[in-house]
């Protein structure tokens, strides 16, 4: 049954997803077609949103390479092409997803140009997140989100812009007790770039109101809120889970 799988914000003037909205599922009880998830992500195919260049379909289609066709408010695969510089990477990433939201996770609406060695830094530290989390009886949502403008460093002739900075901050809520002491928010943000730190790729694990503090800053704004009511949680807990992922990131606030 077709239902939504989780919610983009996509800018057409950058053709990158400015932020992506999501709930931590994981596998759960879709793996039967897991095959197809891993056939997909190691052939790094990409597809592409039709409806975003006016075509009536509302499923996402492949092949992602006519720019005459599809290129008009979102970008193809030829926009990465040669660059040896950046490479798609999700901003949502696929596997903390069941397996058809993970299918949807592999358009080009969900992709950003990464630098390949902040790429790997920033996956490492979305895995770690998602292991401190995934065993835990709650619901950890999430908002990832891309910094970029007008200024902003770009690929393919000025097609796709590149951001400078991105981050993901998420909002752990405990079941059946509401927003208890058990709940917590986390963040996490990192420089975009290669030359970073060796070991973490210069990716910082912060509380949620320094996240948000930061994000005006990089946003230059002063009215900025991630989820409702800024997650009301324990302080407490949500400091202890930092330092728990600052552990297993080797990393600093």
């Amino acid at each position: 049954m077709w239902r939504y799988q989780f919610a983009s914000l996509y800018a057409t003037r950058f053709r990158i997803p400015l932020y992506s909205a999501y709930v931590l599922y994981g596998c759960g009880g879709d793996c039967f077609a897991q095959e197809l998830v891993t056939a997909v992500r190691d052939n790094t195919t990409w597809f592409i949103e039709p409806q975003l260049s006016n075509f009536s379909s509302e499923e996402m289609v492949m092949p992602g390479d006519q720019v005459d066709v599809f290129g008009q408010n979102q970008a193809v695969l030829s926009d990465y092409e040669g660059n040896i510089c950046y490479i798609p990477g999700q901003l949502n990433p696929y596997n903390y997803h069941s397996t058809y939201s993970a299918l949807s996770t592999f358009t080009l609406t969900n992709a950003v140009p990464f630098h390949p060695e902040f790429q790997q830094a920033w996956q490492r530290a979305q895995e770690s997140l998602k292991d401190l989390v995934g065993h835990m009886s709650g619901t950890a949502y999430f908002v990832t989100g891309a910094v970029a403008d007008v200024n902003s460093t770009t690929i393919s002739h000025g097609r796709v812009s590149v951001p400078s900075h991105v981050w993901t901050a998420m909002c752990y809520k405990r079941r059946r007790t509401g927003w208890s002491t058990s709940s917590f928010s986390l963040g996490l943000i990192g420089q975009n770039g290669g030359s970073n730190d060796a070991i973490n790729g210069g990716i910082q694990v912060m509380s949620l109101s320094e996240l948000t503090m930061t994000l005006k800053q990089l946003y230059r704004t002063k009215d900025l809120r991630i989820f409702y009511r800024d997650c009301p949680c324990s302080r407490r807990r949500s400091r202890l889970m930092k330092h728990k992922l600052q552990l297993r990131l080797n990393v600093h606030s």
